[in-house]
């Protein structure tokens, strides 16, 4: 079982509930970190940072935006429907953003409080940020342009499972896919042309485009759907929200075209454009080999190594060619109400 500490810190950042855009909230729980790495008094630079209205922390041992290793997570959580709380049961907990990635946080918090007397031999930072389920793009981005990148990155948000090094992640492109055409009864769609049934069909025939017969490949979810303000009337506007996420540069530009070719073809067009490049990991660099030795030694298992179909703010150090290590306790239900995390991993990988 993991240490008391880690189950408190998870709930009391849980019952903070650090929702991506509850900016307050996702303070609170930086502060709530921030009086935990003060009083160890072992990292008087310890600021919380705010850009365009994200908050992020960082933190170190020397006083350096470059230390030796810069362990990393994200606090905020994706939104929530129900109340969320910590909920034990025999061998697991669940609980909105215990499995991404609240525990992390509260693995940190307990080794400070547990090493209070070593932390000064250490050239250890830390970054907390408050914006990777959107992105990254008002967290880690901008504290890596500033500077703040360690020699190494351990970042806990990736992996099939305890051992398992993920060393590659597909990219995003995501956008809201729009059709419009010209509103009309719902019994007489002859007088009009219809937005939601262009939709449907500028849909049908993108989601034709993909291979589903292999994850490894790049995939497409519809994740929300917008249009219409009446039961019985067809709209002048709709649009859906597609997540792509891509196996390589080359499927990229092949679904670009994809894309415009049908936006083309119903007079449709995409806006609100997120877009992030795969990720690949150079097992071969000392910092990564350092890491696998020390995992082997100590577990007496070897190594796995996966790609993940996700992405994570890993891509942001690894374009500046800082090796990032990311591995994670077993755990299942990102996202979702089953969100649940394995004890006895917990403390392994604690």
């Amino acid at each position: 079982m993991p240490p008391d500490s880690v189950l408190s810190h998870l709930e009391a950042l849980i019952d903070i509930y650090p929702e991506t855009n509850d900016h307050e909230a996702v303070k609170r729980g930086l502060e709530y970190c921030q009086r935990i790495l003060k009083s160890s008094r072992s990292f008087g630079d310890c600021k919380i940072h705010r850009y365009n209205g994200f908050y992020s922390l960082t933190a170190s041992t020397n006083g350096t935006k470059n230390p030796r290793l810069l362990l990393q997570a994200h606090i905020d959580v994706v939104r929530d429907l129900s109340s969320p709380k910590l909920i034990k049961s025999s061998g697991s907990v669940s609980g909105r953003g215990v499995y991404d990635m609240l525990f992390a946080v509260a693995c940190y918090l307990t080794f400070i409080e547990s090493h209070t007397n070593e932390l000064n031999s250490l050239d250890l930072g830390l970054m907390i940020t408050g914006d990777e389920e959107i992105g990254g793009f008002e967290g880690v981005r901008p504290l890596v342009d500033d500077g703040y990148i360690g020699q190494a990155v351990f970042l806990p948000d990736a992996g099939e499972g305890f051992g398992d090094l993920s060393v590659a992640s597909k990219g995003a492109y995501n956008f809201d896919l729009v059709a419009t055409g010209i509103a009309h009864h719902g019994s007489r769609p002859w007088e009009g042309d219809g937005a939601a049934n262009k939709l449907v069909h500028m849909i049908h025939e993108l989601m034709a485009e993909f291979d589903h017969s292999n994850w490894d490949n790049s995939t497409i979810t519809v994740t929300r759907f917008e249009g219409g303000g009446a039961i019985n009337r067809g709209p002048a506007e709709a649009s859906a929200h597609i997540d792509i996420r891509i196996k390589d540069k080359a499927d990229y530009h092949i679904i670009q075209e994809q894309v415009a070719r049908i936006c083309k073809k119903y007079a449709g067009s995409i806006k609100n454009i997120l877009a992030t490049e795969s990720l690949t990991i150079d097992t071969s660099d000392p910092a990564i080999q350092d890491f696998i030795k020390l995992y082997e030694k100590h577990s007496q298992k070897p190594i796995t190594f996966s790609k993940a179909h996700g992405g994570s703010d890993a891509r942001f150090f690894a374009a500046k060619g800082i090796p990032v290590i990311l591995i994670r306790p077993d755990g299942s239900g990102a996202h979702s109400d089953e969100e649940t995390l394995d004890l006895k991993s917990l403390a392994d990988f604690r």
